[in-house]
């Protein structure tokens, strides 16, 4: 029947069918640039979280510093009574606000785990990308560690990275 036809002359191509690949895969990818944005906001906000720890404790170290001064001894001449004091209720009143802020982004951080897990269950059986996904946005691990601690290549870890989020999206859209 089809003979000194070209094969392509009965087939066609569903225009309904290529334009609904098209809107699912372009669906995928915002998907996955979603929940890749999501987990580098994850890690970002515990980078944060551990700075302010830092700065708390060094505010904690200035304050041990100025609060072991001696007072009995005999004061040095151009210094008024009240500067040490007001230095101390100062150092303590910013201890206080960021105290205040670590303790609304210790609640944020909790939330975005709880939705990190979340996805990473997503993930079923696939432990190894679980495993970098959680070392990178979870544990806060850099790529030479990650790659390091699995044995692997850097890249070939990021390509794992990658395929998970990939995974994640497909079954998130």
């Amino acid at each position: 029947m089809n003979n000194g036809m070209r094969p392509n002359h009965y087939f066609h191509g569903d225009p309904t069918y290529e334009g609904a690949k098209n809107n699912i895969s372009e669906e995928v990818r915002k998907k996955e640039k979603e929940i890749r944005d999501f987990f580098e906001g994850l890690r970002s906000d515990s980078n944060r979280m551990r700075s302010l720890q830092e700065l708390i404790k060094q505010y904690e170290i200035d304050l041990a510093g100025v609060q072991a001064c001696r007072y009995d001894k005999e004061h040095v001449t151009g210094g008024n009574p009240g500067d040490l004091s007001d230095l101390v209720i100062r150092i303590e009143e910013r201890m206080k606000n960021q105290r205040k802020h670590l303790l609304a982004l210790y609640a944020e951080v909790a939330e975005k785990r709880d939705k990190a897990y979340r996805y990473l269950s997503l993930l079923g059986n696939r432990a190894e990308e679980q495993s970098i996904l959680m070392d990178r946005y979870i544990v806060g691990e850099s790529w030479e560690r990650i790659a390091r601690n699995h044995h692997y290549e850097r890249d070939y870890c990021m390509r794992l990275r990658n395929k998970a989020i990939f995974r994640i999206a497909e079954k998130r859209s």
